[in-house]
């Protein structure tokens, strides 16, 4: 068992409604329990719904999915994130 940071982010297309302005989330995962990118995807969204109140992210709101270890591992590589931070959630 390892917990390892993820990226989750939305894939936004002219006239895509937003929750709350979010585009990304950077989460941990333990990856023994959630083994599969959709399983990690949904962790993303389980816990902004968690935090922010039930229901308020919908299934299937992030589409892509990438290890923190295996997306910064090059110099100068970079992830951009789109969308208004109006409150910090921790």
């Amino acid at each position: 068992m390892a917990v390892v940071a993820h990226l989750v982010t939305k894939t936004v297309q002219p006239g895509d409604s937003l929750v709350n302005g979010v585009t990304a989330i950077l989460i941990a995962i333990d990856d023994a329990v959630e083994t599969t990118s959709a399983l990690i995807l949904q962790a993303a969204v389980d816990q902004y719904n968690a935090v922010v109140g039930a229901g308020v992210m919908p299934d299937l709101y992030f589409d892509v999915n990438r290890s923190v270890v295996a997306t910064w591992n090059a110099d100068d590589d970079m992830s951009v994130f789109q969308g208004s931070a109006e409150e910090l959630i921790a």
